[in-house]
């Protein structure tokens, strides 16, 4: 799964770290697996839809292999899943990419969202 919903832009001394409050997660168009062949298997570990319009299996679980944080939480609800995505996921997932960015640029990054 990959999550859609920042941009990174850059300056000479600034980078500029762009949350969008409204994204959409990319899936695979198979089923998770590391045994046998799987972990050779670009349709499970590859999000991006120029290779996933490729798979068999393309859109046939969700409309272009995609889904909005809205559409993420309610399936979430009706699966009787444990987890508050805006509240606990999302902003993880926030921090994760800013220590990822942080880990790379020898810069001052800048923080801003974008949306409702």
């Amino acid at each position: 799964m990959k999550c859609n919903y920042i941009s990174l832009s850059r300056s000479n001394e600034f980078s500029y770290l762009i949350n969008y409050r409204e994204g959409y997660l990319r899936l695979s168009s198979e089923e998770f697996s590391l045994e046998g062949d799987g972990v050779f298997n670009k349709f499970i570990h590859l999000t991006n839809n120029a290779v996933q319009k490729y798979s068999n299996c393309y859109g046939q679980h969700e409309k272009g292999n995609q889904l909005s944080f809205k559409d993420f939480e309610d399936y979430m609800k009706e699966h009787n899943l444990n987890g508050d995505f805006k509240g606990k996921i999302l902003p993880r997932m926030k921090e994760l990419v800013k220590y990822s960015m942080l880990s790379v640029f020898n810069v001052k990054i800048f923080v801003y969202f974008i949306g409702r």
